[in-house]
């Protein structure tokens, strides 16, 4: 048998050089060996399907799917929604934790947080509410009215305020509350000089000595 030439043909399934029993699909590719000292005139074909292997890419892969187009380019696609956190380098995962925001709950106390975990699509939903805090037309009023108790209280105890100062003065009504010819500036200060006054009115009155009977009698001998 000598092969005086070969080439790749498609077939058309109506070949006249086909061994006996043998049959081309047409559209296939067949490798044709024409046979120089054939006596039959029939020719030799070999498939090329039979050639090489052929690799199918699985149809249902859960993650990545191939496919290889009929000029035999191979693409891979991802599956939607296949990728979970735990697929991505440890890297990617820790970035995408740091990313995350983190509130906590306050149940209690004049501000309160409410926080509803975040479901499906929807993203979690922090709510900041008051509790127990007084408009600002209240605290007007509280300020307004501490403000004239104040004064009230001021004018009863006999104080006055200087102007643009938180300190106070005061002039003492009795002679009582000056000592040494220093006048107290505070109604503390005024007490206690009254106090140190009575204390000496004390000492001198501690420091007689009770007359006698005897001696009365002779004032009047």
């Amino acid at each position: 048998m000598v092969v005086s030439s070969g080439s790749v043909i498609t077939a058309t399934g109506n070949e006249t050089d086909v061994p006996q029993g043998v049959s081309l699909t047409a559209g296939q590719k067949y490798v044709r060996l024409v046979i120089a000292n054939a006596t039959d005139g029939k020719n030799i074909y070999i498939a090329v399907n039979d050639l090489v292997d052929v690799y199918t890419p699985e149809s249902n892969a859960s993650k990545v799917q191939l496919a290889i187009s009929d000029s035999n380019v191979i693409s891979a696609n991802i599956v939607v929604g296949s990728i979970a956190k735990t697929d991505l380098t440890t890297a990617l995962q820790n970035e995408i934790s740091a990313a995350a925001t983190v509130v906590n709950a306050k149940d209690s106390g004049h501000v309160l947080v409410t926080v509803t975990p975040a479901s499906g699509a929807n993203p979690a939903e922090v709510t900041v509410t008051e509790d127990d805090i007084a408009s600002a037309a209240d605290l007007s009023g509280e300020i307004t009215r501490a403000k004239a108790a104040e004064t009230g209280i001021d004018t009863a105890v006999g104080l006055t305020k200087a102007s643009g100062a938180e300190t106070r003065s005061i002039t003492p009504t009795t002679n009582y509350g000056t000592v040494n010819s220093v006048a107290a500036t505070t109604v503390m200060a005024n007490m206690q000089n009254i106090d140190t006054q009575l204390k000496n009115i004390s000492d001198v009155v501690n420091g007689l000595t009770a007359i006698t009977s005897a001696e009365i009698s002779d004032l009047f001998a």
